[in-house]
């Protein structure tokens, strides 16, 4: 089985915004491939607690930092810059 991750808690947090604001770039892959007013509407479900969309948020997250990496070149330290700097707005 292994260590279940506690992702719907980390996600439910308020501090996820940082990290769920990621899938909301326009500028990103995913806002190329997905209709952007059902991911708001997904994120916001989720955030209310109306839907439990931990999996589908999490691989969607994970597909976004996977392109910035390896699509658009963006290195790691960029990436952290860009959530440390996030904290501040």
């Amino acid at each position: 089985m292994g260590f279940p991750t506690p992702l719907r808690k980390w996600l439910m947090d308020p501090r996820a915004q940082r990290i769920l604001s990621l899938l909301e770039r326009s500028d990103g892959l995913i806002a190329s491939y997905v209709d952007r007013k059902a991911l708001a509407s997904l994120l916001t479900r989720h955030r209310s607690g109306l839907e439990d969309a931990t999996d589908r948020i999490w691989r969607l997250f994970n597909l976004e930092l996977w392109s910035d990496i390896f699509l658009a070149g963006r290195r790691e330290e960029a990436f952290a810059q860009e959530l440390a700097g996030s904290r501040s707005r």
